[in-house]
């Protein structure tokens, strides 16, 4: 399966909710930055997956998976199990992520500085008022500027590759539906609303 292949599985997989999940997870990152800043340098720049000239870091993902864990699971213990597929699904997200930002290069495809400007500009306006901001605030600008222009990236090849799919997706989804009628079928179900039992 070649880059572009794997880019528009990709692309299928992921929703207008795993996109703004990503923003809040991203802002979470940043926020909680100065947490992390004391932790061990060398733990965190230890390679965790390399995914061609790009790397994610241990520190980058432990950060983003303690936060998704606020998020997630905020009611009490988890169990490992959760926390094992929760594990295993925000690293594939991550490298999801890495493989269309590289295709969006790839395909010369290049970020809207106006409407990157303006997203930052309206959440600096948010948090302008944070002791956080206030202390950290071009730092955090930074870091929020570079996710928001990988997200307008990500968005524009998304559109790109559905407006180069064309009509004729539609009749090869259709024929593919016919032809497997196994892979979209539920079993019957039964709405029961009131059980009623003899008593003796």
């Amino acid at each position: 399966m070649g880059e572009s292949d794997l880019a528009r599985r990709t692309l299928q997989m992921m929703s207008l909710r795993g996109r703004n999940c990503w923003l809040l997870t991203m802002l979470a990152l940043m926020l909680m930055s100065v947490s992390f800043a004391a932790e061990s340098e060398q733990d965190n720049d230890a390679v965790l997956v390399r995914v061609g000239q790009q790397e994610i870091s241990l520190g980058e993902f432990t950060a983003q998976y303690q936060a998704g864990i606020r998020q997630r699971f905020y009611h009490g213990k988890v169990p490992e199990e959760r926390l094992a597929e929760y594990r295993e699904t925000l690293l594939q997200s991550m490298i999801d992520r890495m493989l269309l930002l590289a295709e969006a290069r790839r395909q010369g495809i290049v970020a809207d500085d106006a409407r990157l400007d303006k997203a930052v500009e309206r959440i600096s306006q948010r948090y302008q008022k944070s002791q956080l901001w206030q202390l950290r605030g071009e730092q955090l600008r930074a870091s929020l500027r570079q996710g928001l222009m990988v997200d307008d990236l990500i968005d524009q090849l998304r559109q790109r590759l559905s407006s180069s799919v064309g009509d004729g997706a539609e009749a090869v989804l259709r024929d593919y539906y016919v032809q497997h009628p196994d892979r979209f079928t539920t079993p019957q179900r039964l709405r029961v609303s009131l059980i009623m039992l003899k008593v003796d």
